[in-house]
């Protein structure tokens, strides 16, 4: 497969620029997570030593294993996020579906529980590659993620 020179044309100006949209990617990602701040119930990305996350997402697990002796039913991301949508912030519920249930990978079907739960119950993200926030939308989005919290009892 060959690119056409238009397309390396393009690719070649997006090169360039590619570390200042990494750099403004996770300035972004950072002032967001600073506006939620901590939730109990809902685990944010961390950062390992020595690694950088570029924040082409900002994954969140529904996870209640800080708050010992609490169960999530199992709609409760589903109704978390639909608050967050209804109050304006792009969140996203899963992530890609684990490939062996699709129709083309049945043949290789199987069962693997970690990868189901967090694709049906437990991951949603901001695409954060996707929006260019405004501080006001950022504070906006920390206000929802705590209302949200507090209406579904994270």
């Amino acid at each position: 497969m060959r690119m056409t020179e238009i397309c390396a044309c393009h690719a070649r100006v997006q090169l360039n620029k590619g570390q200042d949209i990494v750099t403004w990617r996770i300035e972004q990602a950072k002032a967001i997570l600073a506006a939620i701040g901590d939730i109990p119930g809902l685990r944010r990305p961390v950062q390992k030593f020595g690694c950088r996350h570029v924040y082409y997402t900002i994954p969140f697990l529904v996870d209640p294993s800080d708050r010992p002796g609490r169960v999530y039913p199992p709609e409760t991301r589903a109704w978390f996020c639909k608050l967050l949508r209804e109050m304006g912030v792009p969140i996203v519920e899963g992530y890609v579906e684990p490939l062996y249930r699709l129709p083309a990978f049945s043949q290789f079907a199987r069962s693997c529980p970690v990868a189901e739960d967090l694709h049906d119950r437990r991951l949603l993200y901001i695409e954060n590659c996707a929006w260019d926030f405004t501080p006001e939308q950022i504070r906006q989005v920390g206000e929802a993620f705590h209302k949200a919290a507090e209406a579904v009892k994270l």
